[in-house]
């Protein structure tokens, strides 16, 4: 389960007050609740948005980019595509630059699973290369 991986993840983040880590863990309950209570999107938004806002308080964070793919699987369950996209891209970037292979599989699975839908080929044909 995306969950599972997601909490297995956070054991290798290591923040000296545990203020990161904690904050990713409280990321599971409202990505749990869209995932079993489909249609609670709004409260899983409001909950990723303060996980953003206090990803963006720590510099060079492994948090930032996790919180990114969240909100791009929650607007892509939400039907915004463009807005997943946006997300995933931006989420990708910064695993690329931060060197978090493990979480840019994942997310680059999920883009490419969008652009499959949505006949992207040129995101499809990056993908591939």
């Amino acid at each position: 389960m995306l969950l599972a991986h997601f909490v297995g993840a956070l054991e290798g983040i290591r923040a000296p007050d545990g203020t990161i880590k904690d904050m990713l863990r409280g990321l599971q309950g409202g990505v749990d609740q869209v995932l079993q209570q489909q249609g609670a999107f709004e409260a899983a938004r409001q909950q990723l948005a303060q996980a953003e806002a206090t990803a963006l308080e720590v510099s060079h964070s492994a948090a930032l980019p996790w919180v990114l793919h969240y909100q791009a699987c929650l607007h892509d369950a939400w039907d915004q595509s463009a807005t997943a996209a946006r997300l995933w891209d931006e989420a990708l970037r910064l695993t690329r630059q931060f060197r978090l292979c493990g979480l840019y599989r994942q997310a680059a699975a999920w883009r490419v699973r969008l652009a499959v839908r949505q006949q992207d080929e040129a995101v499809i044909q990056q993908w591939l290369n």
